[in-house]
């Protein structure tokens, strides 16, 4: 319940969007003021004008640009971006042959279960797969960016549209909806999915995430989509209640993305790091901390412990654990240390919580494998000073 409450207090006193808005999903960073999410028409019409989010961790917003595939069928790259970039935006029309309204009377939402295309705004091509092989993740199917919107009709560019979760209320329709409904999109032709595979494509892909179409339907997270951003000028903003997360949501949603942010700092073998330490060096003040830059105009922080404070402590630790194994001996040999049992079970009960807390902020570190530094230990002080 503590925990919680710092969460509500957080969300309330970091309420403005950010730079890092990216990493958390739609809907919490529609409940951010200046984020320009909520200002935006909540059911997706054809002609909408939409970027689309993956539902995996860092995978980011499905993109396109100029540069080509290498290998396999050399049209264009899909990869996955976190940064906002008009080679995020895409067109939703319908399927090669067939036309939409384009006025406020004959508009055409889409539905669960609608075929759609969905063109590049940037390149006009279209999202596309085929039977080529992905290139990091070889199993699957590649998919590209092909032809030049309606020029080249065909069929591998048809995508159906399954609604899997509706966040929002009342939508009896079915309709998709902007941050609220999480979809996924099969490919008609090869009844594949399209997914973010969790990897990154080499460099000739700028290192981005890479989009596969899935053969083997593994219907996860990695498969699911919503829509993020929607521009479409014949359609009313969405009411502001309309595109609003719970507070639990935010707070699931937050505690994953701060293990994901954690869980990536991995330190980097071929370069130094003159700021990280090992658990190793922490109990006897091995290595400081550079606190600040080198620039000559900076002042200079160092951050090191009370040597007295610090080193004493480690002693303890080492001494705690002997002295209490040489009173269960002597204990055990009829001779009391203490006057009244009460005592005894007090010392007990004070030395397990001062020594287990140590080891429990301490200990797990050594079965990390993020970058670790000297504030680490700082939670584990506590305990054994």
């Amino acid at each position: 319940a503590i925990y919680m409450l710092c969460f509500v207090v957080h969300f309330n006193l970091l309420y403005k969007s950010g730079p890092g808005d990216a990493e958390m999903d739609s809907l919490f960073q529609a409940g951010l003021q200046g984020s320009g999410l909520q200002n935006q028409p909540l059911d997706v019409a054809y002609g909408s004008k939409i970027t689309l989010k993956s539902a995996h961790p860092g995978a980011g917003l499905l993109h396109s640009h100029t540069d080509a595939y290498p290998d396999g069928s050399k049209q264009q790259q899909i990869t996955g971006y976190s940064h906002k970039d008009t080679n995020n935006d895409w067109i939703v029309k319908k399927i090669h042959g067939q036309s939409f309204g384009n006025t406020t009377e004959t508009i055409e939402f889409v539905r669960n279960g609608d075929i759609v295309r969905l063109v590049h705004e940037r390149t006009t091509r279209n999202l596309h797969s085929h039977s080529v092989a992905g290139h990091v993740s070889k199993r699957d199917w590649e998919v590209s960016g092909y032809g030049l919107d309606g020029t080249y009709p065909d069929a591998n560019d048809h995508w159906r549209v399954e609604v899997v979760e509706e966040l929002s209320r009342n939508n009896p329709e079915r309709r998709l909806r902007t941050l609220a409904t999480r979809f996924r999109l099969r490919h008609v032709n090869q009844n594949c999915v399209l997914r973010a595979t969790g990897k990154s494509l080499p460099q000739w892909a700028w290192r981005q995430a890479e989009m596969v179409c899935d053969r083997r339907n593994h219907l996860d997270e990695n498969t699911l989509w919503n829509v993020e951003n929607h521009v479409n000028p014949l359609l009313p903003p969405a009411k502001s209640d309309q595109l609003r997360s719970s507070f639990l949501r935010n707070f699931v949603r937050l505690n994953l993305a701060m293990a994901r942010s954690n869980n990536a700092l991995t330190p980097d073998k071929d370069k130094f790091d003159a700021l990280s330490s090992s658990p190793q060096d922490w109990p006897v003040m091995r290595l400081g901390m550079r606190m600040c830059g080198w620039e000559d105009g900076e002042v200079k922080f160092w951050l090191i412990g009370n040597p007295v404070v610090w080193l004493v402590s480690t002693l303890a630790v080492v001494l705690g654990p002997i002295q209490m194994l040489y009173y269960v001996v002597r204990r055990q040999r009829g001779l009391c240390d203490f006057a009244r049992q009460n005592e005894w079970e007090t010392h007990l009960y004070v030395s397990g919580i001062l020594w287990g807390g140590w080891a429990l902020h301490y200990l797990p570190f050594y079965a990390m494998g993020r970058v670790t530094y000297q504030h680490h230990y700082f939670p584990a002080l506590y305990f054994a000073a």
